[in-house]
């Protein structure tokens, strides 16, 4: 057990740590891909030349009737290391 904890649990935590990097920055693309439909939105809203750009939350993540999908926002995901950066929020 002592040599899980040492070794083991040592790998376990990079391939996290390695995971989570990869997480943040899907996460930090869909943020940029929200926020720029957002402001699209707002200046169509006040110009409306086209219809508005219907978001990826409601393309594919629309809400349903007793299905609650939990928001990309609100996950943490820290840093698998003790000094290490914490992956999401940026």
């Amino acid at each position: 057990m002592p040599e899980a904890n040492a070794v083991e649990g040592k790998q376990i935590l990079a391939e996290i740590d390695k995971l989570s990097s990869r997480l943040g920055d899907h996460l930090a693309h869909l943020k940029e891909i929200g926020d720029e439909t957002n402001s699209v939105n707002m200046a169509l809203h006040a110009n409306s030349v086209a219809e508005s750009i219907t978001c990826y939350e409601n393309l594919y993540r629309s809400p349903r009737a007793g299905l609650y999908e939990f928001p990309f926002s609100e996950i943490i995901l820290p840093a698998a290391f003790t000094g290490g950066k914490q992956h999401w929020p940026r």
